[in-house]
């Protein structure tokens, strides 16, 4: 495929709509998605970044480039295809840009990329210390996220980074991440919006936040830590936006 390259002097980049106005998508699916889009040759909506590119343009990891791509590219808004030299060693992938469809969701029905979608449980549960319960209306307990939902908030706040660099509160990052599922579950927009964008360096900076909290005469710490972590989001919301 001959691709031609994009006119460097051009001011704007074509982007869909509809993914930038998507609620469900986080905002590094959208700034790699356009990053891909500013790449990409206006004819045959393809381009070939490297990772390493697309991480140094988005303020990321590498890591975290890779683990967004796969999540665009298993949404369909992009294809990938593996390419090689001449000699068979790996090149940078070929993306092709793809449209958001919509289809679903003007006809009312929940689309590809609903917000009940992207936690769809899998078959195989998620371990037992991971696992959290939601009371049903006959009073019985059943398993509401499964490992599908957890992994993916894993690879969103690059958890081979703590896992690495702080063992030692890993189990803490655990149960945090349970909570974050529980809070999405509660369905509030606000919330699910702000958990959306965590990262790394949300996390980082709530366990901060929590060092040194005195939890005598606290009845319930789950409950505790999940209505801080909600505010603290909140808050940093506010600071944020104060200083932009």
């Amino acid at each position: 495929m001959k691709i031609s390259s994009r006119n460097s002097r051009t001011p704007f980049v074509m982007v869909d709509k509809a993914v930038l106005m998507n609620e469900t998508l986080s905002v590094y699916d959208k700034v790699i998605y356009c990053i891909l889009c500013a790449y990409a040759d206006k004819d045959s909506r393809s381009c070939f970044p490297s990772y390493q590119t697309i991480a140094r343009k988005t303020g990321c990891s590498r890591r975290k480039a890779i683990s967004v791509v796969a999540h665009l590219e298993e949404l369909g808004l992009i294809e990938k295809k593996e390419q090689r030299n001449a000699i068979g060693d790996s090149t940078s992938n070929l993306y092709t840009i793809k449209p958001m469809d919509v289809s679903a969701e003007q006809s009312g029905e929940t689309s590809a990329l609903d917000d009940e979608q992207l936690a769809l449980p899998s078959e195989r549960e998620i371990p037992a210390q991971y696992l959290f319960k939601q009371k049903q209306l006959d009073g019985t307990q059943s398993s509401t996220y499964r490992s599908e939902a957890f992994d993916r908030l894993k690879e969103q706040i690059e958890y081979d980074y703590f896992e690495e660099n702080f063992p030692n509160r890993i189990g803490f990052i655990d149960s945090l991440l349970g909570y974050m599922l529980e809070l999405r579950q509660e369905g509030r927009p606000d919330i699910r919006r702000l958990l959306d964008n965590v990262d790394s360096s949300v996390i980082f900076e709530f366990l901060e936040e929590m060092k040194g909290k005195n939890f005598a005469g606290v009845r319930n710490v789950g409950a505790y830590i999940k209505k801080s972590f909600a505010e603290f989001l909140r808050e940093r919301e506010v600071l944020m936006a104060t200083l932009e």
